[in-house]
């Protein structure tokens, strides 16, 4: 080791020493509520110092120090007093804190949810549960919180380049399955964590939230792009197409019933056969028992001048007893009338913007007092199996010529 090394690691040991000596609200006060802009009164040749050493740097005595490059040291420091008694000093998960097992290495790019900034900001802000781990919501300022994410990440392998032609997703001949993050479908909806988008040939995509597998509407054009082939991921898919059909406002109500109660819906899995794809998930009652098992699958459907799309409902009923449930058929409108035609029933809707929604079903419809709420009456036995189709149209009209088209709906 040169006298040049030896000197830089002897300084060092000693500053890392002192600083964890010291509490953060003595280290960097203005930064512990109010946030990152006054400048710390620790020396500024700690801050200057630190990520240097951490690097491997040799130290020359006229850097000039830029706003950005202040509040990188300031989240240096931030991260030897908090974080590297587990994670190490350089983010080698090698620190001095004994535990169970070793801290993840952020070099080799040990990073829990993600390595993208909102990914590690809110595993700083509310820990990993069961893991020595904790949240610093309480103890570092959200803008402490948004800089140390980010010198973390500086800690890691460097992330390929990537083209963004190279996250865009592309439909082709068969459907196209994919899990993430999603956005708010529309403005006051709420983004997802559990998401899935489905897209079809046709270039119409279904886009689901999984919490409770609703599906929450439609879009039409280019599909999907996934920034989270980047490294590692944490980021929200971006669908591309735009959305043609919102599903109540995007926060739709349950679709199944029985006795009066909305039934759970838990997420078992996607399926892909050919041209059709689709979900597959478990109706509970509200004590957990399990009802049927329900596959589900969504097309583009035309029926002369008007499009809309099917939703196909296969129920395998398991051994729990006769079941008579209640599926409510999700859309928007004031009922005007029911209108049967040789393969299914109808009930016809005018919506608020004046369009009218047509609703279709392979089973009788039940009426409700003042047709105020419409839904399906659906018996199932022991080990049976059972199959509905549910179609929704939207016609700028209701006329004649839209209702000789109603027995006429066929798939594109």
């Amino acid at each position: 080791m040169t006298a040049a090394n030896t000197a830089r690691s002897t300084i060092g040991r000693a500053l890392l020493r002192d600083m964890r000596s010291i509490s953060s609200r003595e280290l960097y006060p203005s930064l512990s509520l109010s946030g990152m802009h006054a400048s710390p009164p620790y020396s500024s040749l700690a801050f200057t110092v630190l990520p240097l050493l951490l690097a491997g740097k040799s130290i020359s005595p006229r850097v000039s120090i830029s706003q950005e490059k202040a509040q990188t040291d300031r989240a240096a420091a931030i991260f030897v007093q908090q974080c590297a008694s587990c994670h190490g000093e350089t983010g080698d998960g090698r620190g001095w804190a004994e535990l169970d097992r070793p801290a993840r290495s952020f070099r080799d790019g040990g990073f829990s949810y993600g390595n993208t900034p909102k990914a590690i900001f809110r595993t700083l802000t509310t820990g990993i549960p069961g893991t020595p781990m904790p949240g610093f919501d309480l103890s570092l300022s959200e803008k402490e919180r948004q800089a140390l994410a980010e010198y973390v990440i500086t800690l890691g392998p460097p992330l390929p380049q990537v083209e963004r032609s190279d996250t865009i997703m592309e439909l082709g001949e068969d459907p196209v399955i994919v899990r993430g993050m999603l956005p708010p479908i529309a403005s006051g909806a709420t983004a997802h964590t559990r998401g899935l988008l489905i897209g079809m040939p046709s270039g119409m995509s279904f886009e689901y939230r999984l919490d409770d597998v609703r599906l929450l509407g439609l879009r039409q054009g280019d599909f999907c792009e996934r920034t989270d082939w980047v490294g590692r991921g944490g980021t929200e898919l971006k669908p591309l197409g735009q959305v043609v059909h919102l599903m109540e406002n995007g926060d739709p109500r349950p679709m199944f019933w029985r006795d009066s109660k909305a039934l759970e819906t838990r997420m078992l899995g996607t399926w892909v056969r050919g041209p059709e794809a689709g979900v597959r998930y478990r109706l509970r009652t509200e004590a957990g028992g399990a009802l049927a098992d329900v596959e589900e699958s969504v097309r583009v459907v035309s029926a002369d001048i008007v499009t809309g799309f099917r939703r196909s409902l296969r129920f395998d009923w398991t051994n729990t007893g006769e079941i008579d449930l209640r599926v409510r058929h999700p859309g928007e409108g004031r009922p005007i009338g029911f209108f049967p035609t040789d393969r299914l029933e109808w009930v016809i809707l005018r919506r608020e913007d004046g369009f009218y929604e047509c609703r279709g079903s392979s089973e009788t419809w039940k009426e409700a007092s003042s047709l105020e709420r419409i839904e399906l009456s659906l018996q199932g036995s022991p080990g049976s199996r059972s199959q509905i189709e549910l179609i929704t149209l939207i016609s700028p009209e209701w006329s004649q010529r839209i209702r000789n088209s109603l027995s006429e709906v066929h798939d594109r």
